[in-house]
């Protein structure tokens, strides 16, 4: 018999029916729901369970089974077309093997090759010379800042030698030229005119 015991009150939920092989009680929000303990109803239950679980199992392991089968089907499938285009292949050239023009061929491919490396090797040279010329090009451009920076770098020294009043004026960055043959021949740690 169901008993549902909630503020003292006793009920039977719909849900289980007349189902007198359980014995539910609810105490506020709590429900414990517990075989009787009578001979034979724990064995009934555990056989329906397995009954059930039985079904499912079997269901599962049928899905894979057939899953697996699709996928062994396609792999079969996949070798037995590639089989087929080897056959179907090498029945065309055991057929075409004996004709001269096959012969030809055969022998002539390999010049067709090494005649498309020479080709290759030739626009590679020309790459090269481009990138030849090209460095070239940078390196005299590269020579030609270092030397303005060299100069510059220079100029710079010889006006930090004059100190602040002969940077500023325009008229003493330019150094005069010496009358004096002795100082002429000292050399001078700037050049005259830059």
């Amino acid at each position: 018999m169901i008993h549902l015991v909630l503020c003292g009150c006793l009920e039977t939920p719909a849900w289980l029916g007349s189902n007198s092989d359980f014995h539910i009680t609810y105490v506020v929000f709590y429900c414990l729901i517990t075989p009787k303990r009578e001979s034979g109803t724990l064995e009934r239950l555990e056989a329906q369970r397995d009954e059930k679980l039985t079904g499912h199992i079997i269901l599962l392991q049928a899905r894979c089974r057939g899953y697996l089968a699709r996928r062994k089907l396609n792999t079969l499938k996949l070798q037995d077309l590639a089989v087929r285009c080897i056959q179907r292949n090498v029945r065309k050239w055991m057929s075409v093997r004996e004709w001269p023009w096959w012969r030809l061929y055969v022998k002539v491919a390999p010049l067709l090759n090494v005649h498309r490396t020479e080709d290759q090797l030739k626009a590679k040279t020309e790459e090269l010379e481009i990138l030849k010329t090209k460095v070239e090009r940078l390196e005299q451009e590269r020579n030609h800042l270092k030397h303005d920076n060299d100069r510059l770098e220079a100029k710079r020294q010889c006006n930090s030698i004059g100190g602040p009043h002969f940077a500023r004026s325009p008229l003493l960055a330019v150094p005069l030229p010496i009358e004096d043959p002795v100082l002429a021949t000292r050399k001078l740690p700037w050049k005259p005119g830059l």
